[in-house]
């Protein structure tokens, strides 16, 4: 029985096979990018299959030819392939990472790559809380070595189990078949524990169990079985007839295609992972006994697939850091991810041409040099990881990155808990209200993230005029009276938390209320990831801008209305200036400088916000105890508007106030006090 890949044109490799690793990394290369390709993810599943195919044919080509595997020369194989490429790319990430790293991920990724020389990131990641697609995650450049980790621990553990199950079935019965039947038993375990995990049914209370079924080898066990059963019955699907191959090459490429294409952002690796996973065996098994046969496979043969494929494990080392590098030196330039994961050909290509190739076709590097290779890469990378460690303390304490630390701190009502969906009323938490000594009155201020970032400046201003002030917040919610659907199409609870929060307000009767939103946002928004519709109670929502603002004032009027008939005075704040600004992504060398935040035309951002001034300023007209309070000359000359004063940081965000920029607030909304609130 023939297990072995077969020969294609004297190359041990199929060559269909190195045109799907190209597919796959530009897959994977294209998400990266931050390009329209939202299933990209899926570039991963599609190696994991195709190693698990490619190692076992290799193994029982192994065991057929010479009845046993040899451990040594494998694992010593692995390690020539392997690990100098990667440790290079970690060797060079952590030097370049002392100034391009974003300096929200300076500690986490060098303990990421302390752990990738380890082959262990993924149980890095897993222990950090830092899910794939979380922010945090984002911006760590090693994060793509969780799979590379993934890959290592197969390789370490697959060929030692085939053997074992090798060896005792000689003894008992055919081989062949108890180690076929042992590797299915295992992908469908795997399988089911990955569809559990993903769902949380197994473990809720366990420590992320969601995640755990992302990064662990255990929940992608499956992935790589499901190439290796192909490899079994190699010498069955070769019989399978020319139109059964390109009937089922045509089915698996489409379905690896949807997955590309169809599968969103959080997908975890349970039942729609079955598409790339079964897609890629579908495009394997093809391709067994000659992939001319299957015009699909012929096509994923072509010289310029090939190309990419023989430097996909080099381009995918290299895509990711340069794409986390190129977004935190050049913040808001959107083709920078693009064009960087474009150059990060070139080092795949010095690496392949110069490192890998030469070192695993070396025929010097044999025996105990291998090991001494292995304990080099593996040492050095880490000893650089470490380096990067005390670069960073070091670096930590320039006044840069002081003011970095300084621009984190969450806001004083954050602190209290008196953001999250407490509505003004009996539950509100007691530190939800800044008391002086002498009270004159009180300040309520309402409102989403754009209220709460107000909190320093309303409790300064307020306690300078004998106020005390209650605060509570709910992200994403404007304090208005209309629905509001967010982009997964689920009404969020404003409404509740507005009605009740009136009618809290009306009994205690404050002096003043003050009113912020991202009132633009909610308006503008209406595509994409963050975008909201809004509807009248029994009415349709709309995306449409203009009727969104149109609702807005209607929904703001209804509440200012509640307001007046109380004899309660409101004052309306018109948002901020959005300035680019991406502090958290911001690179350590641009932190250095104080350049983590840029600076607008007054002009743009006036056009920016006009809609937006004028819902609220309908709203305000049709009040009579209504005010406007427009913050911008605060952040603004009459030609620019920065996100820094000399070198303090306004700004965490393009639309969210540091402690300090909401503290530069403060004297506005005195004048406001001393000019609005009931006396």
């Amino acid at each position: 029985m023939d297990y072995r890949v077969r020969r294609v044109s004297g190359d041990r490799r199929r060559l269909d096979i190195q045109g799907m690793r190209g597919i796959a990394v530009l897959l994977v290369v294209l998400y990266h990018a931050g390009l329209h390709v939202p299933g990209g993810f899926t570039g991963v599943d599609v190696f994991f299959v195709i190693s698990g195919f490619v190692i076992t044919a290799t193994l029982l080509g192994d065991l057929e030819s010479l009845g046993q595997i040899r451990l040594g020369r494998f694992y010593g194989r692995r390690v020539k392939r392997l690990l100098p490429a990667l440790a290079l790319m970690v060797i060079v990430v952590d030097v370049v990472a002392i100034l391009a790293n974003p300096v929200a991920s300076q500690h986490a990724s060098a303990i990421t790559g302390l752990t990738t020389s380890f082959f262990a990131a993924n149980a890095q990641l897993y222990l950090l809380g830092n899910g794939y697609f979380d922010f945090k995650a984002t911006i760590d450049p090693f994060l793509h070595t969780w799979s590379l980790a993934v890959e290592e621990q197969f390789y370490f553990v697959f060929p030692a189990a085939i053997a074992l199950v090798w060896r005792f079935g000689r003894r008992r019965l055919s081989a062949p078949l108890l180690a076929g039947i042992v590797v299915g038993a295992v992908t469908l375990a795997s399988f089911a524990l990955a569809v559990e995990l993903s769902a949380g049914h197994l473990l809720p209370a366990a420590h992320r169990p969601e995640q755990f079924a992302f990064y662990s080898s255990l929940t992608r066990a499956w992935e790589f079985g499901a190439g290796a059963l192909i490899a079994f019955a190699h010498v069955a699907i070769a019989r399978l007839p020319t139109r059964v191959a390109s009937t089922t090459a045509l089915v698996g490429g489409a379905a690896v295609i949807y997955g590309a294409f169809h599968l969103q952002t959080g997908a975890l690796p349970g039942y729609e992972t079955l598409y790339p996973v079964l897609g890629t065996g579908a495009l394997i098994a093809a391709g067994v006994g000659g992939f001319a046969r299957s015009p699909v496979n012929a096509g994923l043969a072509v010289a310029p697939l090939r190309w990419i494929g023989d430097r996909s494990y080099s381009w995918y080392l290299w895509h990711w850091p340069f794409c986390v590098f190129a977004t935190a030196l050049f913040p808001g330039v959107g083709v920078a991810p693009p064009l960087a994961a474009a150059a990060a050909l070139i080092p795949a290509a010095l690496s392949y041409t110069w490192v890998e190739n030469p070192v695993r076709r070396s025929t010097t590097i044999q025996g105990r040099r291998i090991a001494t290779l292995a304990f080099a890469c593996i040492a050095v990378p880490a000893v650089f990881s470490v380096a990067l460690l005390g670069a960073n303390s070091l670096l930590s304490r320039t006044h840069g990155l002081t003011q970095w630390r300084a621009s984190n701190v969450p806001h004083i009502d954050v602190v209290h808990g008196c953001h999250d969906n407490v509505p003004l009323g009996p539950q509100t938490p007691a530190s939800c209200t800044w008391r002086v000594a002498h009270p004159q009155g009180t300040v309520v201020l309402v409102g989403d993230s754009n209220a709460s970032q107000f909190s320093e400046a309303v409790i300064d201003a307020a306690s300078r005029q004998n106020l005390n002030v209650t605060d509570s917040t709910f992200y994403s919610c404007p304090f208005v009276l209309i629905r509001v659907i967010n982009d997964s199409g689920a009404e969020k609870p404003c409404t509740d938390f507005v009605q009740q929060s009136l009618r809290w307000i009306e009994q205690v009767h404050p002096n003043l209320v003050v009113i912020a939103a991202r009132t633009d946002r909610y308006i503008e928004s209406s595509s994409g990831p963050g975008r909201y519709s809004f509807g009248p109670y029994g009415g349709k929502p709309t995306y449409d801008r203009d009727e969104k603002a149109r609702l807005y004032t209607t929904g703001l009027a209804a509440v200012l209305r509640q307001l007046d008939t109380n004899g309660i005075p409101s004052l309306i704040i018109v948002p901020i200036p959005r300035i680019p600004t991406q502090v958290a992504t911001c690179a350590v060398i641009l932190a250095l400088t104080n350049s983590c935040s840029q600076s607008v035309s007054r002009a743009s951002s006036d056009r920016e916000l006009k809609v937006a001034r004028a819902s609220l300023a309908g709203a305000v007209a049709q009040s009579r105890l209504g005010h406007l309070l427009d913050l911008t000359s605060v952040f603004c000359t009459a030609s620019r508007c920065s996100g820094t004063s000399g070198d303090t940081l306004l700004y965490r965000d393009d639309e969210h106030l540091t402690n300090s920029g909401s503290l530069r607030t403060t004297e506005a909304y005195l004048k406001a006090f001393v000019a609005y609130a009931r006396r």
